[in-house]
């Protein structure tokens, strides 16, 4: 079985981190949604206001935090894999 994954990010800002936030308003990008960097600037610009309307905090969310990343690979077996994280080795099964 031959799978393959889509590169992706997980995007979070500094503001949501310093309020201990990052991950209720952080979620993975699949990057290959976007045709140019424009939509994704634009993606991103939308997503941290809307997480400043649900969640305002002392500053507008602006600046980008990204903390994690996957990058296109191919998968021979589904049985095991593993992929190195910001936090260490991840079992993915």
């Amino acid at each position: 079985m031959q799978t393959t994954l889509s590169p992706r990010i997980f995007l979070t800002d500094y503001n949501s981190y310093n309020n201990g936030t990052q991950f209720q308003f952080g979620h993975w990008v699949d990057l290959t949604q976007f045709s140019d960097e424009k939509e994704i600037r634009d993606y991103i610009n939308d997503h941290f206001e809307e997480c400043d309307k649900k969640s305002p905090l002392s500053s507008p969310r602006e600046e980008i935090m990204i903390t994690d990343y996957f990058v296109r690979c191919e998968i021979q077996s589904l049985e095991y894999f593993a992929t190195y994280k910001i936090f260490g080795l991840t079992k993915v099964y």
